[in-house]
């Protein structure tokens, strides 16, 4: 199976599970009032930015 622009599935999974892992973590941490690392904090900007530009990016493209 592969998605868009032929991307094996794998990679999408595997995708996946790291940033729910990551999301995981950071909630966890939050939860239990600790301190989260700025290193953490920045990467899910970044990450949100990423998935914003790029589901933007495919609406645009299938939905012209």
């Amino acid at each position: 199976m592969e998605y868009s622009y032929g991307i094996p599935a794998i990679y999408i999974w595997a995708a996946h599970i790291i940033i729910g892992t990551t999301i995981f973590y950071t909630g966890w941490k939050l939860y239990k009032k600790e301190h989260v690392p700025d290193m953490l904090v920045i990467s899910l900007i970044v990450l949100g930015m990423a998935a914003i530009l790029y589901h933007g990016h495919l609406a645009y493209v299938n939905w012209k």
